[in-house]
């Protein structure tokens, strides 16, 4: 029989009266409720286990899309600076090919140029060779002292 009830938060605690087994029943109620508490620990240590589980999951699902965000970002990057590549170096041959045209342009007078020069030459000095021998010859055969 149940003399007393006592309880404590979660944990009940019963006293029986009996002749012989007063110490028995009161350990076995003890041990049962010890057991509860027991359980009871064990389901929150459970949950616990539980959420750290869910965090590392969420930890590890935040790791993978910072990594897809930044190879995205270094991808862009990448895309970037190849563009910006392609657009400095079609800014410089075409300014090559500017440059370039003007000392071809440049060269290609200065050839011209030159042959107009050496023709000219040519023809004053076919044109006075006779003029010219003649001039030797007569201050070859004049000296004077």
């Amino acid at each position: 029989a149940v003399v007393s009830t006592q309880s404590t938060g979660e944990s009940k605690l019963h006293r029986f009266q009996t002749k012989n087994t007063n110490n028995y029943l009161s350990i076995q109620v003890k041990l049962n409720t010890t057991q509860h508490s027991k359980m009871s620990s064990q389901v929150g240590i459970q949950q616990l286990l539980q959420a750290e589980q869910r965090a590392q999951e969420i930890i590890a699902r935040a790791r993978k899309e910072k990594t897809i965000l930044l190879k995205q970002a270094k991808d862009d990057a990448d895309r970037d600076i190849a563009a910006y590549r392609a657009q400095r170096e079609a800014q410089f041959q075409d300014y090559a090919r500017k440059h370039t045209g003007s000392t071809d342009e440049y060269t290609k007078s200065l050839s011209r140029d030159t042959a107009i020069q050496i023709e000219q030459i040519n023809k004053d000095s076919s044109d006075n060779r006779e003029k010219v021998i003649q001039l030797l010859l007569d201050s070859v055969s004049n000296v004077q002292y």
